[in-house]
């Protein structure tokens, strides 16, 4: 058995031009905006304005953000790792822990730069110990909290008021124009959907203060992930309010929004071919001992566009090799390994799903199948999950056509295709799937 694929991002963008064009593309368009807004200070414009790169799960997003970096050879970049610093009190006060480490040393014994620095932190970390505590239903003044930095031994929390936020903004202005006098940095955040609501969204607002201050500090945000988790976090926070709307909170935060360019079997075959290659898998019939021998069908599956991801086919492929890692490699499997690939892809989409399929009844199914039929009429004894599982993004096509068997209602039911998915779920759970 060869070694599993990394899920690490893609150093190189080289079968991925796509990709590579859009990063190049951005790049270009951030020069030429920090140039523009440098010679019109003085007009109403989109001062240095947010800008989202939206993506879903397993995108390239990640990728993208590490082409961008090397296309603004000549920016100054800052790096935050959101998912990486969640446990810290507050995403705030990680990006600013990154912004004061992504200087040189010469520059960090500069005492106003210091100074400047523990500022701000002292404020940012107030702020972040209040929202937490608020979070959790705490209220009041709090002495002697110890903090997760070593450069704060106590953080007094004060209650909610302008003159605070006011404060970390003209701090956060103050750092940034002590650091760089000129060239301002581009901040860029990363994973930022893989962190809590409550996280992502406390950060997102912090930054729409920085941005939205009069006296604007200059550098500008870039922040990757999947905008469809955003509008679920921005809901779950404003969740008392039934008529908000997550994307008017998103067009205000982020006037300009970008979609990440999918990913497409289609014109990606050399890469998928290299994915085949490194996972030991080949097609030489002549030669069953050379490794696992792949599906042709398999291609069929991730041309779909729900699983037309590169995060999900080294997912699905390295799952397939560990399930046939006992089998003798001449072992010609007794079930349809191209059912077997788009069962693992479709869990590996819809985590949830494995669990209907255990619980759920044959009557459920015929619901879903009926709901799928009469998209706008409701049974009057639909059970009420019905409705959850087909909300999923996507979820809705896959079940009405089997990428590898044909549509639900003529060539494959989905009542036969539920049964054949157990039959292959008790195979992969007898492999500790």
């Amino acid at each position: 058995m060869k070694g599993f694929l990394s899920d690490t991002p893609v150093s190189s963008l080289e079968n991925w031009p796509e990709l590579q064009g859009f990063a190049n593309y951005l790049a270009e368009n951030l020069n030429k905006l920090d140039d523009f807004e440098q010679s019109h200070q003085n007009t109403e414009l989109i001062n240095t304005a947010p800008i989202l790169l939206s993506g879903d799960w397993g995108s390239g997003k990640t990728s993208l953000l590490m082409c961008l970096k090397k296309e603004l050879n000549d920016k100054n970049v800052v790096w935050l790792d959101a998912w990486r610093y969640e446990a810290e009190s507050s995403l705030m006060t990680a990006l600013l822990h990154c912004i004061w480490n992504s200087q040189p040393e010469k520059n960090k014994v500069n005492q106003q730069a210091l100074d400047a620095f523990m500022a701000v932190l002292k404020t940012a970390a107030s702020l972040g110990v209040r929202g937490m505590l608020g979070a959790i239903g705490i209220k009041g003044n709090l002495t002697d909290i110890q903090k997760d930095f070593d450069t704060i031994s106590q953080v007094k929390t004060q209650p909610p008021s302008k003159t605070q936020t006011d404060l970390l903004t003209e701090q956060f202005e103050e750092l940034i124009n002590t650091l760089w006098k000129d060239n301002k940095p581009i901040i860029i955040i990363d994973d930022l959907d893989r962190c809590s609501p409550q996280s992502a969204v406390e950060l997102l607002d912090q930054i729409r203060l920085l941005v939205s201050s009069h006296t604007h500090t200059g550098c500008r945000f870039v922040v990757a992930m999947d905008k469809v988790t955003l509008q679920q976090a921005i809901r779950s926070k404003f969740s008392s309010l039934s008529s908000y709307d997550s994307q008017r909170y998103l067009e205000k935060l982020f006037p300009i929004m970008l979609q990440i360019p999918r990913f497409s079997l289609a014109t990606h075959n050399t890469l998928y071919q290299e994915l085949l290659s490194q996972g030991g898998y080949h097609d030489d019939q002549d030669n069953p001992d050379s490794g696992l021998r792949f599906d042709e069908k398999w291609k069929d599956v991730f041309s779909t566009p729900c699983f037309a991801n590169l995060r999900l086919i080294k997912r699905c492929l390295n799952t397939y090799q560990w399930l046939m890692s006992n089998e003798p490699e001449s072992h010609t499997p007794s079930f349809d390994t191209a059912l077997l690939m788009e069962w693992l892809a479709a869990i590996n989409r819809w985590p949830t799903l494995r669990d209907y399929l255990h619980a759920k009844s044959n009557v459920f199914w015929e619901q879903v199948e009926n709901a799928l039929q009469h998209d706008s009429v409701r049974s009057e004894n639909q059970d009420a999950t019905v409705d959850e599982l087909l909300e999923q993004p996507y979820i809705r096509e896959f079940f009405n056509e089997s990428p590898t068997k044909g549509g639900a209602r003529y060539e494959y039911r989905l009542q036969t295709r539920i049964q054949d998915y157990k039959v292959l779920d008790e195979f992969i759970s007898s492999k500790g799937i």
